[in-house]
């Protein structure tokens, strides 16, 4: 075995060595159940926000489409 093949042989265990260790590294870091990712996502913030936001959004275009809103509207053109 000449020096090129083990230094060949050498990098390509670091690599893979490197390579599994940040896989498994990975693999434990996700939580195993989703009702712990539901509850502790910072998306979890935002999906409120985005509720609410939406009811709001439901609230004015009722108002926008009420007939009272209409008439008001034709009298203050007149």
């Amino acid at each position: 075995m000449n020096v090129f093949t083990m230094v060949v042989i050498v990098v390509a265990l670091a690599m893979t060595a490197e390579v599994l260790r940040t896989y498994f590294k990975s693999k434990s870091a996700k939580p195993q159940n989703p009702d712990e990712v539901i509850e502790k996502s910072s998306y979890a913030a935002e999906i409120k926000l985005i509720k609410k936001l939406e009811e709001r959004i439901r609230v004015l275009e009722r108002i926008a489409t009420d007939k009272g809103h209409k008439l008001r509207e034709e009298i203050d053109s007149l």
